[in-house]
């Protein structure tokens, strides 16, 4: 009976999946799932942005516009993370994660399934990155720059640079393939590769250098993420591993009897209720999905379904976890207004839900243009007058970020071959460096170089500030401005006492790239 309620649970956030495609599709929202290439390729993949910390804009496929990047939104093929005074944490399904550094650019160019695997492809177009890859036998994870690619066959953890000399890789954990116009190398732990952009042929390899303040935070982040997820784990059965370890670290897990294990977040308050402190945003092939401000909103808000139960309130029931979804609500419409209410696991297709004897919540409209609409719990008046609707209506308000010009620099300082900023080419459809400032002059960088990443001399560098540090040896010195801990301190839930993943610290920027040998590895 209860494998059969669960069943229809998601059959119910199916069909209203589809219903908000479908009125996508008459012209009041997102437009419709994207075309199949082949019957062996979909392009249905959604990863996790699970952290941001400072100044992070977003540019979906097909847009020409930023806006800001918040932890929670999900992230397709074709989208691209640019930083310049913050940091982001991208978490994959498959348990692979991407750290973007402090003026850095990052394009997702390829997140797809083909024949029972995840392809991923992503190319760094500025400034520093790092990766956790753990790909399936089946799976492919690529990492390129304009000079070289980086492929994965197993288990590995590398960093990527990309200056204005060109760009290096460096090995933590496993062996990575890189292929550039001078051939293709197998990289081992604790080598470094570096091309050089004026030498075609010029590629040299030496022991990495000591980790600075980015790798280690990149290293702190991945074992606590491990070790929460795995935590995590032996409460659920979960084929995702994304946004796991926020449950580790935001609440506690409880015996609900005929439910099972069921997950309640900590800090919340007798009027607190699942779904409200958020808001809805259009997504190309997905409809209007739910972008939660508490860190640990992934989840159990794509996942699963909510229950009230009478000993403990709010908790949430994980379920078959099969797919995953803009939303695990129900769209409802009780006296002239039209709200959403959390699905709970016996919910039935047609009928109204569970949860509506607690109240749905509403999305008044916004006041002014730009202003932020706060959603609050309405009390149900007369049940019999509320009715099931597919969809939100016609001109549908929720709090949204403002965008930004597209042809203008997502934030000041960018790293890359110059401080350039990113604009729209519309020729090709893809995002591109616009040319440096006739008044930037770069570091000498003549000399071999073996490698990206150790800090030049203070003369060696312009001088920068990032969100109120000073500069030296043009390294980071204050902490990005503009945000909480990477979004994980958001809402009204307070982490558990412990091991947490963090936003990094002000010293947590890599190093400015250089020439020089390194000395012996110090990552892991």
């Amino acid at each position: 009976m209860r494998h059969r309620s669960i069943s229809t649970l998601f059959l119910l956030a199916a069909c209203a999946a589809l219903a908000l495609s479908a009125h996508a599709a008459a012209g009041t929202g997102p437009a419709t799932n994207k075309t199949v290439a082949s019957s062996q390729t979909s392009y249905a993949r959604v990863v996790r942005l699970s952290l941001v910390d400072g100044a992070v804009s977003i540019a979906h496929a097909g847009e020409s516009s930023w806006q800001p990047a918040l932890a929670n939104m999900p992230i397709q093929e074709g989208d691209t993370l640019a930083s310049a005074s913050g940091f982001a944490e991208v978490e994959f399904e498959n348990g692979c994660v991407a750290y973007l550094a402090a003026n850095s650019t990052l394009q997702f160019a390829k997140l797809s399934l083909e024949n029972g695997g995840r392809m991923t492809e992503m190319t760094l177009t500025q400034g520093t990155a790092s990766f956790y890859a753990s790909p399936a036998s089946q799976d492919s994870f690529a990492a390129s720059t304009p000079d070289l690619t980086v492929v994965v066959p197993d288990k590995s953890e590398f960093r990527m640079d990309l200056s204005k000399s060109g760009s290096s890789v460096s090995v933590y954990t496993g062996t990575v393939s890189v292929s550039s116009s001078a051939g293709t190398s197998a990289l081992q732990k604790g080598q470094t590769l570096a091309f050089r952009a004026e030498d075609n042929q010029g590629v040299s390899v030496a022991k990495n250098t000591e980790a600075d303040a980015f790798d280690r935070w990149v290293n702190s982040q991945t074992q606590v993420t491990l070790a929460a997820t795995q935590d995590t784990q032996g409460y659920l059965n979960a084929p995702y591993s994304y946004g796991l370890a926020d449950l580790d670290g935001y609440g506690s897990w409880l015996d609900c009897g005929g439910l099972g294990n069921c997950w309640q977040p900590m800090g919340i308050g007798a009027g607190w209720m699942p779904f409200a402190d958020g808001f809805w945003s259009p997504f190309d092939g997905l409809g209007m999905t739910w972008i939660s401000y508490e860190p640990w909103g992934w989840m159990p808000y794509h996942f699963g379904g909510w229950e009230m139960s009478p000993m403990y309130g709010w908790v949430w029931v994980p379920g078959m976890m099969s797919e995953w979804q803009p939303a695990m609500v129900a769209w409802v419409q009780s006296g002239g207004q039209v709200g959403w209410v959390p699905l709970a696991p016996n919910d039935k297709v047609g009928q109204l839900p569970v949860n509506l004897t607690h109240g749905f919540v509403v999305s008044p409209a916004a006041s002014a243009v730009g202003a932020a609409a706060v959603n609050h719990v309405v009390t149900v008046a007369d049940a019999r007058s509320t009715i099931v609707v597919a969809h939100p209506p016609t001109g549908f308000v929720s709090g949204t970020a403002p965008s930004m010009a597209r042809t203008a620099t997502p934030g000041a300082g960018f790293s890359g071959r110059g401080p350039q900023s990113v604009v729209f080419d519309r020729a090709t459809h893809a995002f591109v460096n616009a040319p440096a400032s006739a008044a930037f002059r770069a570091p000498d960088n003549s000399g071999v170089r073996n490698t990206f990443r150790q800090a030049p001399a203070p003369s060696a560098m312009p001088n920068r500030s990032y969100g109120g540090g000073g500069e030296s040896n043009g390294a980071f010195q204050g902490a990005p401005g503009g945000g909480s801990a990477g979004g994980r301190t958001q809402g009204n839930s307070a982490p558990m006492n412990s091991p947490q993943r963090s936003a990094p610290p002000a010293s947590a920027a890599p190093a400015a790239a250089s020439t020089g040998s390194g000395s012996a590895p110090a990552h892991h």
